[in-house]
C-alpha cells in the first residue's frame, strides 16, 4: 500500500509539472516580450512553435562532473534560435526573433543569421551573453539581439541605422565586463562596436581584418579599436580567370591551442610545425574547366604561403583550418567519388619562435615544407569542423 501511495504521488507530481510546463509555453513572458513580437501574428507563430516543441523547462540545469553536458545554441534561417540539451537533444528553450527579420548575406552569397558568444559561463558573477545579427526586412538595417544562451532570455535588442558588411568578434575581452565586443564594418568601412566602446579596453596588440570578394581580390586592414579607424595595409589580386570564383574561406580559431610544437621523426629529430595564427585558407573553383585552387594567405602581411591546383574537381568544397593543417573536401570527377585532402605545413628542423609569431618580421626560410595527401570518403559531405576539448 505504501508503494502504491508513492506511485500516485509521483504521477500526480508529473501531471502537475506537465500542466505548468504547458502553461509556461503558452503564457510565458518570452512569448509576449516587446523585444521579439511586433504583432499578433508574431505571437501566434511563437505559440504554434511552443505547442510542437518537446520542451523540458522544469528540469534542473546543472553541469556534470566532466563538463560534457552543454547547451547547444542554434540559429536558423526561420528567425528562430534554439537552446538544445547536448545529452539527449531536448529543446530547452526557443527564441523567436520576429516576422520582420531576414538573414544576412555573406561575401560568398549564402544567407545566414550569425551567432556570437560574447561571454561564457566561466565568469560566474556575470550572466553569459550571446548575440545574433540579422537585418530588418523593411529597411535593411542591421538588428542585434542579445540574450542569455542558457535560459533564452532576451537582454537587449538594438537596431542600427546602417547596413553592415562585415562582423567579427574581438579576440580579447573588456576587463570590467569580461565580454568580447563585436566589430562591424558598414559599406563605407566605418567601424561600429557593440557594446559601445567605454574606454576601459586597452589594445595590447594590433588587430587585423581580412576582406575578399569572389573575384579573388584580397585586402588587409589594421584596426585601431580606440580610434575606431580602419587602415589599409595590403592588397593582393589572385589573378583568377573569368569563370573562377572563391567558393570557401577558412581562418583558424583565435582561441585555438597547439597541442605539440612538432613531430618527432625516426632519427629522434623534430620537424617543427608552421603554426602561423594569421593564416587564412582561400579555395576557388572553376566549374567550366573543373579546376580547384587552394591559397594559404597571411592575413597580416598578404604573403601567399602555399598554393596548389587540382584538376577534374567539382563542388561543393568545404574547408577546415587548424594548427598547421588544412583539410578540404571535394568531388573527384575522374574517380567519381568524394575525397578529403589534408595539407600539413612545417618550418623544418629549426623553430623560429615558439611563443610569439610575428607575420611582419618573418624569420623563416623562403619555402615552407608542405605535405599533402588525399583520402577517399564513402559519404557525401555537407560541412567540416574541428573538435574542441578542455582536457
Amino acid at each position: 500500500l505504501e508503494s502504491f501511495k508513492r506511485r500516485l504521488k509521483s504521477q500526480a507530481d508529473q501531471f502537475r509539472r506537465a500542466c505548468l510546463g504547458a502553461a509556461n509555453q503558452i503564457f510565458s513572458p518570452t512569448n509576449f516580450s516587446p523585444f521579439q513580437l511586433k504583432s499578433f501574428a508574431d505571437w501566434l507563430a511563437s505559440l504554434r512553435l511552443a505547442s510542437r516543441s518537446p520542451y523540458r523547462k522544469d528540469a534542473p540545469r546543472e553541469r556534470d562532473y566532466f563538463n560534457l553536458r552543454k547547451m547547444i545554441v542554434v540559429s536558423t534561417l526561420k528567425s528562430i534560435v534554439y537552446g538544445i540539451d547536448s545529452s539527449d537533444g531536448t529543446i530547452i528553450w526557443h527564441l523567436y526573433l520576429g516576422r520582420n527579420i531576414k538573414p544576412l548575406r555573406s561575401s560568398l552569397g549564402d544567407e545566414k543569421i550569425p551567432l556570437y558568444v560574447q561571454r561564457t559561463t566561466a565568469h560566474y558573477h556575470f550572466s553569459p551573453v550571446a548575440t545574433v545579427v540579422a537585418a530588418d526586412e523593411s529597411t535593411g538595417h542591421t538588428v542585434l539581439i542579445s540574450f542569455d544562451p542558457i535560459t533564452g532570455t532576451v537582454s537587449e535588442r538594438k537596431v542600427l541605422s546602417v547596413q553592415v558588411k562585415r562582423i567579427e568578434l574581438l579576440p580579447y575581452t573588456n576587463p570590467h565586463t569580461h565580454k568580447h565586443h563585436l566589430v562591424m564594418l558598414d559599406n563605407n568601412n566605418q567601424v561600429i562596436l557593440y557594446p559601445e566602446y567605454d574606454g576601459a579596453m586597452e589594445q595590447h596588440a594590433p588587430v587585423y581584418l581580412f576582406n575578399f570578394n569572389t573575384a579573388g581580390d584580397l585586402e588587409g586592414f589594421a584596426l585601431n579599436v580606440a580610434l575606431r579607424k580602419l587602415l589599409p595595409v595590403w592588397k593582393v589580386k589572385l589573378g583568377f580567370s573569368a569563370e573562377q570564383k572563391v567558393v570557401a574561406v577558412a581562418a583558424k580559431p583565435f582561441h585555438q591551442k597547439v597541442h605539440s610544437a612538432g613531430r618527432v621523426l625516426g632519427n629522434r629529430s623534430v620537424l617543427y610545425k608552421y603554426v602561423n595564427p594569421n593564416l587564412v585558407a582561400v579555395a576557388s573553383h572553376d566549374p567550366i574547366h573543373s579546376l580547384l585552387q587552394i591559397h594559404l594567405v597571411d592575413a597580416v602581411s598578404g604573403y601567399i604561403v602555399y598554393n596548389a591546383k587540382q584538376n577534374k574537381i567539382a563542388g561543393p568544397v568545404h574547408l577546415v583550418h587548424c594548427e598547421n593543417w588544412l583539410a578540404y573536401s571535394y568531388w573527384n570527377e575522374k574517380g567519381r567519388r568524394m575525397e578529403i585532402a589534408v595539407v600539413e605545413l612545417y618550418e623544418g628542423l629549426e623553430q623560429t619562435d615558439a611563443l610569439h609569431y610575428n607575420s611582419l618580421t618573418p624569420t623563416l626560410m623562403p619555402n615552407v615544407a608542405a605535405v599533402s595527401q588525399a583520402y577517399i570518403f564513402p559519404q557525401g559531405i555537407t560541412a567540416l569542423g574541428v573538435t574542441e576539448t578542455g582536457w
